[in-house]
Formats: structure tokens, C-alpha cells, sequence
């Protein structure tokens, strides 16, 4: 008999679906750039790594062909701003504000994580 999953498992499970996706985006993103896969080695490794989806991987290659490196930007964006919401908890202590923070980070509009970082003192 297989196991049940209670609601905050499958909630998990999307969460680490998500998760897996983005890594799987990254890899092939960077290989296509590098010319150590090619659009179709690209779509076999998706649909075997996440399951047969090829009018949706096709689309996404066609776009990661357009736009190198685009994925990895996503990802080191997001892990730029993690940085900085750590810091921010830390230096704010008690006073910290999510909203805050979110509402510092978004009035700078669409600059680079890095120059919203230095701007706001988070990074040297």
C-alpha cells in the first residue's frame, strides 16, 4: 500500500517541484550557451528529467536560445535579494519590517540586485 500524503506534503512536494525545475532550467540554460547540448539534447533532458512536457520545453529552449544565461540571472538575482533580507533581519533586529524591506526593494525599480544592494547598505 503506497503512502498518503497529508496536505502540507503535496504542498511540499509542489514547492520542491518548483525547486527542480528551476535547476533543471539552469542546466540546460547554461549548456545550450556552451554549446554542450543543443536544442533537442536539451528537450530529452527535460522531458527525462521532468516528465514529458515538449510543446512547453520547446518553448522554453526556443527562449533560452533567444536569451542566454537569462535562467541563471533569475537565480542569481534571487539568491542576491535572500542575501540581503538576511542582512537586513540582522542589522534591523527587533525592528525588522518585511513590508519595509520589500517596499525599499521595489522602489529602486529595475536596476540590478547588486546596485540595490550597494545602495541600500547591504553590500560593500
Amino acid at each position: 500500500m503506497g503512502a498518503i500524503l497529508r496536505a502540507d506534503d503535496r504542498r511540499w512536494y509542489a514547492v520542491y517541484g518548483g525547486i527542480r525545475f528551476r535547476a533543471i532550467r539552469v542546466i540546460v540554460d547554461c549548456s545550450l550557451a556552451d554549446g554542450t547540448m543543443t536544442p533537442d539534447s536539451a528537450l530529452v533532458f527535460m522531458n527525462n528529467m521532468l516528465g514529458e512536457n515538449t510543446d512547453y520545453f520547446t518553448a522554453e529552449i526556443r527562449r533560452y536560445c533567444a536569451n542566454p544565461t537569462t535562467a541563471l540571472c533569475y537565480l542569481t538575482g534571487k539568491l542576491i535579494i535572500l542575501d540581503m533580507l538576511n542582512k537586513a533581519r540582522r542589522i534591523e533586529s527587533n525592528s525588522f519590517s518585511l513590508r519595509r524591506f520589500h517596499d525599499r526593494l521595489l522602489a529602486e525599480g529595475t536596476i540590478s540586485p547588486n546596485l540595490i544592494a550597494l545602495k541600500l547598505g547591504y553590500k560593500e
